[in-house]
């Protein structure tokens, strides 16, 4: 389905705010305006405030009695594949460890799809995909 004009606008407020406050991020990195121990106190920050919140917002506007449970189980599916097959590389190969694998198993299926997908799901395809995006972050 292509994006039409009035919906890419809809994009675009969506994801904008989202871009900006990246680039001034890195921007404030690059420049260095903020000191290592201003970066690891904003860091904290969001790690433990922010983003917890930030999950429980959506999470609780999920009704579980309506989950798509064939979702859920393709993305468990899914994720135990990708267990399965680090947790091979990792015994297996010579060069594979177990660090690496927590760290691919968490790059590959512990997306930010709450911060980008949310927002892009709400405009495009409505409230029914929210809580798809929603149900595969739980």
């Amino acid at each position: 389905m292509m994006i039409r004009w009035g919906n890419l606008n809809k994009v675009l407020e969506a994801t904008v705010p989202l871009y900006f406050v990246l680039i001034l991020g890195y921007a404030s990195g690059k420049c260095k305006i903020f000191s290592i121990q201003d970066h690891d106190a904003i860091d904290k920050f969001v790690r433990s405030f922010t983003l917890p919140f930030f999950s429980f917002q959506f999470i609780s506007q999920v009704d579980p009695f309506h989950f798509n449970y064939r979702f859920l189980a393709a993305d468990v599916i899914s994720k135990l594949l990708i267990l399965i097959l680090l947790a091979l590389w990792a015994n297996y190969c010579p060069k594979g460890s177990y660090d690496w694998s927590i760290t691919s198993f968490s790059l590959s299926s512990l997306t930010n799809s709450l911060v980008i997908g949310v927002p892009l799901a709400k405009v495009l395809y409505g409230q029914m995909a929210v809580d798809i995006v929603v149900q595969a972050r739980i």
